[in-house]
């Protein structure tokens, strides 16, 4: 899988040069990690895509469209309330793929509205009403770590404490099926779905790893089902940036490629290249012993058009009510409630319920099915619905 040509290494270099130069020449007041009163230092993950436009003689340049910092995950249980209006995965390169899909609908909207507008990234199709992902266009996700989950075992098991359950017995059963596989524990078991967050005493999420995201995503494509309703096709990442001195191939062979081998459709698997040292300030640290810790914080940028936020507990920041949804106010711009406003700019969706609406993509339900039976057990999280 791996391929250390000079071109892949110099377009490794070139994503995550420029998703990192992004972050660091956004001046802003709060969002990025700093030190606490107590004198810690924060440290946080940093995640982007950029867009790889390919000409006739096959040199490329390279946009950067957005990014995201994270390391939270919201508890299971804020779903019986959140009604659409949070966003429990803040995991870095999951709010990046999110950005990148609410990008997509606002140039959807724009391409609705403006006949005279061009799109960089996507053109409507004239058969139909829909549209699609410009030719000779290509996507690369740069994370500043490697993916929490099986892609980032080796590595978490040489560089941190593992968690001690000498009594496996002992986790948190879910359902009928299985056990939940959580976080740093269980370095023996490998090509497994994991859950977030990595520490045993927080409580209970049910998101899966980014590892089993990101390899769902390699058979579905990376569209929520928002822009999936209206992209012909479906969209892929095509590169998979990692630093060279975090990223295991070993790894991320096994979780990306031979644990989700389908024999009844076919996977656009990622390609795993490798960047040299990124200069990432707010690196995660060496050992767990560092004076350092997670920051509470998650920065949203899409590039582009300059769209800014900061989230803390899955609302923008300052707007968090305990037990509570926030005001609409308080909502991000990427949460679900959100992207159905766009949505409906673009074509008339009538009203729904958004759990059951999102079902009637049959075959991108189905293709979730497929991949979850490939991965094998896959605790559900509880449902988040609003009605609209």
């Amino acid at each position: 899988m791996q391929d250390d040509s000079i071109k892949d290494k110099a377009l490794a270099n070139r994503v995550s040069r420029l998703i990192v130069d992004a972050f660091n020449n956004l001046s802003v007041k709060s969002g990025k990690p700093g030190v606490r009163s107590n004198g810690v230092k924060e440290w946080t993950v940093l995640a982007g895509i950029a867009m790889i436009e390919i000409d006739e003689t096959a040199n490329y340049k390279v946009s950067p469209i957005c990014f995201a910092t994270g390391v939270k995950a919201l508890p299971d249980k804020v779903r019986q309330y959140s009604q659409g209006s949070m966003v429990h995965d803040m995991h870095a390169e999951i709010l990046t793929l999110r950005l990148f899909n609410w990008y997509l609908l606002k140039e959807m909207s724009l391409l609705i509205e403006n006949d005279q507008y061009s799109s960089q990234i996507i053109e409507k199709c004239e058969d139909e009403a829909k549209f699609s992902l410009r030719e000779n266009i290509e996507l690369a996700l740069y994370i500043s770590e490697p993916p929490c989950g099986d892609a980032s075992m080796t590595y978490i098991a040489d560089e941190r404490e593992p968690w001690q359950e000498t009594k496996p017995e002992k986790r948190r059963k879910v359902d009928n099926e299985g056990t939940v596989l959580r976080g740093r524990a269980n370095f023996d078991q490998l090509g497994k779905v994991r859950t977030k967050p990595g520490r045993a005493d927080s409580l209970i999420s049910l998101s899966k790893s980014c590892s089993d995201k990101l390899c769902m995503k390699q058979l579905i494509g990376i569209n929520n089902c928002f822009t999936s309703y209206f992209m012909k096709d479906p969209i892929f990442i095509d590169y998979l940036v990692l630093p060279q001195s975090k990223a295991c191939e070993r790894d991320l062979t096994r979780c990306f490629y031979d644990r989700f081998q389908s024999k009844d459709h076919s996977v656009k698997y990622m390609k795993h290249i490798r960047c040299d040292d990124d200069g990432f300030e707010f690196q995660k640290p060496e050992t767990c012993l560092s004076k350092v810790v997670p920051s509470q914080l998650s920065l949203l940028r899409v590039i582009p058009n300059g769209n800014t936020q900061v989230l803390n507990n899955g609302v923008k920041n300052g707007s968090f009510i305990k037990g509570k949804p926030p005001k609409p106010t308080g909502q991000s711009f990427i949460c679900n409630e959100q992207f159905y406003l766009i949505a409906k700019t673009i074509a008339n969706l009538g009203s729904f319920h958004y759990s059951s609406w999102k079902l009637q993509n049959h075959q991108r339900e189905s293709l979730k099915e497929h991949g979850r039976s490939v991965l094998k057990y896959w605790p559900r999280t509880s449902i988040d619905d609003f009605q609209v």
